[in-house]
């Protein structure tokens, strides 16, 4: 499984240097901007996620992704097959800058996916058209954290994703057609659910860490010179350190 960034941030995850980091990239941003920031990351959540299980087209992807940025899902999964996905400029307007992807390739990349979710205790649900055991999206228990899984176009669900799927969900139809787009029908599911999240009393928010380790990697991608101001940061911390070498606790000897 591939994450994806803008390369590994040059300081731990919430040590003290990371906050000097983020303090000092801050100061190349404008506050309106870092408070932008600061107030959709006060939006996102894990408690909710998606997986596109061998999705073909593009466009599809990428508004599904505008979908899960518009409605504060952080995460998507992505399981792909021999052509990696690339953004849709015009349809995911940039929404994949602010998401935290997860691409899973290979043979095995669907029982990858569900073992990688199901070991972070998401509950995996299908989605599909209505029929014999099938639940109305809006009905499902949001009392785990939840993974929409959505298949592939014409052939739907992998053989392992299927067999991984605790259940699933449907779009009730009142009209001739049988199933929606697939980008469409994640958009009404997704804002659905996440409505339900924010009005109940589940603990839906991101932690303090994890609000913190994607700001900076946002600030990050707003800065467009970052690597050379990083680098320079870094500079900046060694020569601080051997100008002030740490002394030896009394009573050692170095």
């Amino acid at each position: 499984m591939a994450t994806e960034n803008i390369g590994q941030p040059v300081a731990s995850q919430g040590s003290p240097s990371h906050e000097s980091l983020l303090g000092h990239l801050s100061e190349f941003v404008t506050a309106g901007r870092l408070d932008r920031l600061r107030q959709v990351l006060a939006l996102r959540t894990r408690r909710l996620t998606v997986v596109l299980d061998g999705i073909k087209h593009d466009h599809n992807i990428s508004a599904v992704m505008r979908s899960c940025d518009a409605f504060g899902v952080q995460d998507l999964h992505l399981i792909e097959g021999a052509d990696r996905f690339s953004a849709a400029a015009k349809v995911a307007m940039g929404s994949q800058r602010w998401l935290s992807l997860h691409r899973y390739e290979g043979e095995d990349a669907s029982a990858g996916c569900v073992e990688t979710l199901k070991s972070q205790g998401y509950q995996l649900v299908a989605t599909g058209p209505p029929g014999p055991g099938t639940e109305s999206f809006d009905e499902i228990s949001l009392n785990r954290p939840l993974a929409l899984v959505f298949g592939n176009e014409r052939n739907g669900l992998s053989p392992a994703m299927r067999a991984g799927c605790e259940g699933m969900i449907s779009i009730p139809m009142q009209g001739f057609v049988e199933s929606l787009n697939i980008s469409v029908a994640a958009a009404i599911i997704v804002q659905n659910l996440t409505t339900r999240l924010r009005a109940s009393k589940i603990d839906w928010p991101l932690t303090d860490v994890e609000r913190q380790t994607l700001l900076l990697d946002w600030v990050r991608k707003s800065i467009s010179a970052v690597r050379a101001i990083e680098q320079r940061w870094i500079e900046d911390q060694r020569r601080r350190a051997q100008a002030n070498p740490p002394t030896a606790a009394p009573g050692r000897t170095p």
